[in-house]
């Protein structure tokens, strides 16, 4: 399997050759990310899970690592609930096998390539798994996601406790 040097922060966007700043990954899982997220921002990533991909009853948002009390909630990249055009898939955001439905705000239309991207990175994970290989692997080193529940558009209150306490396993680890 052939690797390549993924560049977590772009050299675009400032980027440079630190070891922090670079992951050794195949070319296969390095070309399925830049299909995703090709060269988005922290926030724009987090926008574009919370929109497309994940399950709606969750939400990632981003700390910066120098600044953790000021927590970067990302909106959501509203998806596309109708395709635009005949190369768009269903995405079921919570798989059928996870005990997801067939409503509006699971649903969301992706290209064949975004859909096959998905899989080859993320297809057998759930939500805290796909946190950690996103923070450990393809994150822009400055930055963190964790995970929050969302009941109605809003996050759970009882989840707050919980949230702290995953927030400080994941910091120190």
């Amino acid at each position: 399997m052939e690797k390549t040097k993924h560049h977590r922060r772009c050299v675009s966007r400032g980027g440079d050759e630190s070891p922090d700043n670079i992951s050794i990954v195949s070319r296969t899982d390095h070309e399925a990310w830049h299909t995703l997220f090709n060269h988005m921002d922290a926030e724009s990533i987090c926008r574009r899970l919370n929109g497309v991909w994940i399950d709606p009853y969750f939400e990632y948002y981003c700390k910066n690592k120098k600044n953790e009390h000021a927590p970067i909630f990302c909106e959501q990249e509203i998806p596309n609930q109708v395709p635009r055009n005949s190369n768009e898939v269903k995405h079921y955001r919570k798989s059928v096998s996870r005990g997801g439905h067939e409503n509006i705000e699971n649903i969301s239309f992706v290209t064949q390539n975004e859909l096959n991207a998905w899989h080859t990175l993320f297809k057998d994970y759930d939500m805290d798994a796909i946190c950690q290989i996103i923070n450990d692997v393809w994150l822009d080193p400055r930055y963190q996601f964790f995970i929050r529940v969302r009941l109605n558009g809003h996050v759970h209150q009882s989840c707050e406790l919980e949230l702290k306490h995953r927030e400080e396993q994941l910091s120190h680890s």
